[in-house]
């Protein structure tokens, strides 16, 4: 029994199947005076709950909600499936609506799963996962006559993210700054029907009845991406030139790191998520937003490493 709370305490309970498989594939050949040494490395990985004693749980952080149902994979994502956003009053005359909520054209129209004429808790279904699927590495390396090449690429081929708050909502309420960014300006409008976020609206019940406060695919994105992480150009003196000073080796290199990023969502850095390390509980209030973000950096360096 449990007495002075309730709810019960965490507990060690359940159980999941985690299923992968990683291969790694390397290739050297000197040609020519060049020195060539290529390595790719590729992984997948699924998890599912098999065991959560015929019971699910349902967590929310503002408008980022998961589930944990045997089945699926832990911390799934949990909302309403959008259908893009209302066009005119008559389209949503004829449309089942969120209860409670005064929609407006541009508003986020939601599938009525249930079939049921009205938008509520039994319309909510998984969404996804944040589990990265296909994580990849490539590195190659080249040498020639003294110089130096190297090159390092990584990624990963499946994943979405929910992203909350400032990073996907312009003019994210209750905050004594609010901010509107160069990615959220494709917002609905009557002339921008096709548009990637609903329409402008000041904070209050319409609106968070409507999109801010319901755990949806709308702040669902694909965060695939492909990095190149590290580029280094290098070059070893002639050991003559040293050689009366007592050094052995003398090499000078210049390198960079995170040059370029390719993904859909570029504003987000792709490799920050809102879970901590067990995918159960979020690593920032409600979800992944700018203020738990840092901006990655892109670092420049020149070395030089004397051998004696």
């Amino acid at each position: 029994m449990i007495f002075g709370t309730s709810s019960a305490g965490t507990q060690n309970l359940g159980e999941m199947q985690n299923v992968g498989w990683e291969t790694t594939i390397g290739y050297q050949v000197k040609s020519g005076g060049f020195s060539h040494r290529i390595r790719l490395n590729i992984a997948d990985a699924k998890n599912k709950v098999t065991d959560f004693g015929g019971k699910e749980q349902i967590t929310q952080g503002e408008e980022t909600w998961n589930i944990i149902r045997e089945g699926e994979a832990l911390g799934s994502y949990y909302g309403y499936k959008s259908a893009g956003f209302f066009q005119s009053q008559e389209e949503i005359a004829r449309s089942a609506l969120p209860v409670g909520a005064i929609v407006q054209p541009g508003d986020v129209k939601y599938v009525d799963t249930d079939g049921n004429g009205v938008i509520n808790e039994l319309d909510r279904r998984v969404l996804g996962n944040a589990f990265p699927r296909y994580t990849f590495g490539f590195t190659y390396d080249i040498a020639w006559k003294g110089f130096d090449f190297n090159i390092l690429i990584q990624g990963v081929g499946k994943r979405l993210q929910q992203i909350r708050g400032e990073m996907s909502e312009p003019f994210h309420h209750l905050y004594w700054v609010s901010t509107m960014f160069e990615h959220q300006l494709d917002f609905w409008t009557p002339d921008n029907p096709d548009a990637t976020l609903p329409r402008l609206a000041t904070d209050g019940p319409s609106r968070q009845n409507n999109y801010q406060k319901i755990g949806t695919d709308i702040i669902l994105y694909d965060m695939a991406y492909l990095r190149v992480k590290n580029i280094r150009l290098g070059y070893t003196l002639p050991k003559k030139i040293f050689a009366k000073a007592g050094i052995s080796k003398a090499h000078i290199s210049a390198n960079v790191q995170n040059p370029f990023t390719f993904s859909k969502n570029s504003w987000a850095d792709p490799e920050s998520t809102n879970f901590g390390n067990n995918m159960g509980g979020r690593s920032g209030v409600g979800g992944f937003y700018l203020r738990g973000n840092y901006p990655l950096l892109r670092y420049y360096g020149v070395s030089i490493d004397l051998e004696f």
